[in-house]
């Protein structure tokens, strides 16, 4: 054997480093800040124009579908306080033909079935969703 010392090459190391840099805008209205209307327009001249039509053409649509909403809303509204008392007082009156008729125990069973069931629905209104926060 040989008493020679092992020489070791020195280790090389190479380090990559990769900078990416991302770049947004955020707007909060239908169409873009005129500066954006700018380089748009150096892509296409007509894109400006036809972006703001779309725009334009969304508001008008978004006002008719809320308008058409709330119409709605309103209507099933009405309904709900004609249909409501009513139909509690049809079912009221058919309690009452039922104890006047001789049928006292179905009859109050009947006047008081409606009436705890109102006094719940009205109790528990608006606590249909127990996370919903008032």
């Amino acid at each position: 054997m040989s008493n020679k010392p092992i020489q070791h090459k020195p280790a090389t190391t190479t380090t990559s480093l990769t900078h990416t840099q991302i770049k947004g805008q955020i707007f909060h209205s239908d169409y873009p800040p005129p500066e954006m209307m700018e380089k748009y327009k150096e892509v296409d001249p007509d894109f400006p124009n036809r972006l703001l039509k779309m725009a334009e053409e969304q508001g008008a649509h978004r006002k008719w579908a809320d308008r058409i909403l709330i119409r709605g809303s309103l209507i099933l509204d009405t309904l709900g306080m004609i249909l409501a008392p009513a139909s509690v007082a049809g079912i009221l009156f058919v309690g009452y033909l039922f104890m006047k008729n001789g049928y006292g125990n179905e009859g109050a069973w009947i006047i008081g079935t409606v009436t705890v069931t109102l006094a719940i629905a009205f109790i528990t209104r608006g606590r249909r969703n127990p996370n919903q926060k008032k």
